[in-house]
């Protein structure tokens, strides 16, 4: 009997030491899985932080359910969720009295295609538009600004929801209107520059096939030889811009004469 009640013990112990190490391993899975989950937290936190771009992540309805907006621009967080436009502070959902009730809100491509990746449950890239927004709660100033919006659709809990990555690309816009503007005035100006050599070139061809002194023939002849040259240098200027662009210009140091550089100019003008 004594002997039955002691391969009892030993068969309890025996299980409570399984159960005891099962236990602890799960201890220890557990423990890695929160530890994984804390610095997913992490990441997360820090993508949301430091990206340069607002990021919201919406509902169908437009709702904003979370959002960098607030930290970026060091707000604070209002108490009731919002919409999109009410975020931003856009001027026709602020005039309007609710996000998306606008008369122009129909024509804003941002709306619609957040409407359609919500439909077709896709998402999208590369919307861009025109906002004007306000710049201070009493309404009494506003600024338009150029935006790219992408917006990725997720289904979460059973709930469909987007998040859409907004960025400032109002400056680029500018860069590029100006870019333009120097491409056209650079354009204006080389034009001006190649005609001059080119017309010199043409004038004084005819003029030495008439003249009737050698030194007449000798003086169109420089005059020809030297706008060539400059013609030439014009072209490769401008060969070299490309170069410039690439990276690949190599710079030649040689001397020069500047006699001849003024008598040249002379010579032009």
């Amino acid at each position: 009997m004594i002997f039955a009640w002691i391969l009892l013990v030993i068969a309890l112990l025996f299980v409570i030491a399984i159960y005891w190490r099962q236990n602890k391993k799960l201890s220890y899975k557990l423990l890695e899985k929160q530890e994984e989950m804390m610095e997913a937290n992490r990441v997360d936190e820090a993508i949301w932080h430091n990206i340069n771009a607002y990021l919201l992540l919406i509902s169908d309805d437009f709702i904003v359910k979370q959002t960098n907006f607030y930290s970026l621009t060091n707000q604070v967080k209002p108490s009731t969720e919002k919409r999109v436009g009410e975020i931003f502070y856009c001027k026709n959902a602020l005039d309007a009295g609710e996000c998306g009730t606008h008369e122009l809100c129909g024509a804003c491509p941002i709306r619609a295609a957040i409407a359609k990746g919500f439909k077709e449950r896709a998402g999208f890239s590369g919307v861009e538009t025109t906002m004007t927004l306000y710049t201070s709660e009493d309404r009494t100033s506003s600024v338009s600004c150029d935006v790219q919006v992408a917006g990725a659709y997720l289904h979460i809990s059973g709930k469909n929801e987007m998040l859409l990555t907004i960025y400032d690309i109002t400056k680029q816009k500018e860069d590029q209107a100006k870019l333009l503007k120097a491409q056209s005035a650079f354009l204006a100006n080389i034009s001006h520059e190649i005609r001059t050599p080119l017309s010199a070139i043409i004038g004084f061809s005819p003029l030495l096939a008439a003249a009737t002194t050698a030194e007449e023939k000798e003086s169109y002849i420089n005059i020809i030889n030297k706008n060539g040259d400059l013609l030439l240098q014009l072209i490769n200027d401008i060969l070299d811009l490309s170069k410039i662009e690439a990276g690949t210009l190599e710079f030649i140091y040689s001397e020069i004469d500047i006699n001849s550089i003024v008598n040249e100019l002379e010579g032009i003008f």
